[in-house]
């Protein structure tokens, strides 16, 4: 009760399921509601949510859009939001579609963690999807990848032009 803002974060790979999460997520009134496609880990891809849903992007034009007709329900819906990544891997860079897959279902902001499944957490995070994607889609893009310190925060903004960033293991220390 004393946050003033906040999202909730669902994993699934079935649009009635999304829909029906819906209504739970707002018993607790969210001011956001994420479908996580960035997710690397087995034992989500292995359901077919997480990123396993960048290899499926009509399925994932289904999910955002029953997450987008479950909120508009709400008194103040929600804003849907997808966290995608790059692709699944390197023969498969599809942020741009992905996104705009997303946007066209009734996302409102998408989040990219530019790396793809393969990657999982290693390597380095290509920062030119973030720009790249900002200049594609016309909905806020927030960055995420290799982000530990404020500066880092603070160089992604100035470099790739994003509308904002997410610290995601970075603020786990």
């Amino acid at each position: 009760d004393n946050e003033n803002f906040y999202a909730v974060q669902l994993f699934t790979a079935d649009p009635e399921i999304a829909f029906k999460s819906v209504s739970e997520a707002l018993k607790f009134n969210p001011d956001v509601i994420d479908l996580n496609c960035g997710c690397p880990v087995p034992k989500v891809v292995k359901n077919g949510a997480g990123s396993a849903l960048m290899k499926d992007l009509p399925l994932l034009k289904e999910i955002v859009a029953a997450l987008h007709s479950g909120a508009a329900a709400a008194a103040a819906p929600p804003a849907i939001s997808v966290k995608i990544r790059s692709g699944w891997d390197s023969s498969s860079i599809n942020y741009c579609r992905a996104a705009e897959t997303a946007a066209d279902a009734g996302a409102a902001m998408i989040s990219l963690h530019a790396r793809t499944r393969v990657q999982g957490y290693s390597g380095r995070a290509d920062w030119t999807h973030i720009k790249t994607l900002k200049q594609a889609v016309s909905v806020p893009v927030i960055g995420s990848g290799d982000l530990f310190t404020p500066q880092a925060a603070l160089e992604m903004l100035s470099t790739t032009g994003c509308d904002g960033v997410m610290f995601s293991r970075g603020a786990m220390g």
